[in-house]
């Protein structure tokens, strides 16, 4: 019986500067040669995670969106994705009105889109929206019903912690909901994955 190793990217394998060590990716490279069951898990999309670990020769499937995603990294392709089902209006009551930032992450058809509502924002996801610039699947809607459009897998929320824990305490109610709250690494503010 062989044993399956899996690691984390932020904090775990990755630097304070968001990079791996060239130590680490031959480390790594060396350890999967030799046959090693290797691979990862992240809160991180699979366009961010691949380009983080593009010199390490993963070939396992990657779990990604904190659980929501299953995906190969050779081919850089969804294989499994957990959508929301009827919870979906749960979130969607416990969202509204709220002036909390984020983006919801949805497919329409096999296109990966970021639902960001215009003009809400604060100093955590304007930095979020700067350092993700070229983001091709960051789409700006004008309505808080279009943050709910296509099947949706996943939302992040950045605010402050005394902001953004009151939503987490209701949302986390919800059945059928796993819901992550934490300090981002990089940041002062907190994320509610």
């Amino acid at each position: 019986m062989k044993t399956l190793y899996v690691t984390d990217l932020d904090g775990t394998l990755m630097r304070d500067d968001k990079t791996i060590s060239n130590e680490s990716v031959a480390i790594l490279n060396r350890l999967l040669r030799q046959g090693i069951y290797l691979t990862y898990a992240t809160a991180r999309s699979l366009d961010s995670a691949s380009k983080i670990t593009r010199n390490i020769s993963f070939h396992l499937p990657v779990i990604i969106r904190n659980g929501t995603i299953l995906a190969d990294p050779l081919s850089k392709r969804e294989m499994e994705i957990s959508m929301f089902g009827k919870e979906l209006q749960h979130i969607r009551r416990a969202l509204t009105g709220t002036a909390i930032p984020g983006f919801a992450t949805a497919y329409f058809g096999s296109n990966e889109v970021k639902l960001c509502l215009a003009g809400r924002t604060n100093e955590g996801f304007q930095d979020y929206l700067q350092n993700h610039s070229t983001d091709r699947r960051i789409h700006m809607v004008d309505t808080e019903d279009k943050l709910f459009e296509g099947k949706t897998c996943y939302f992040t929320l950045i605010a402050p912690k005394n902001e953004l824990q009151p939503l987490y305490e209701r949302v986390k109610q919800i059945e059928g909901i796993n819901c992550v709250f934490q300090q981002d690494k990089y940041r002062p503010e907190y994320c509610k994955r």
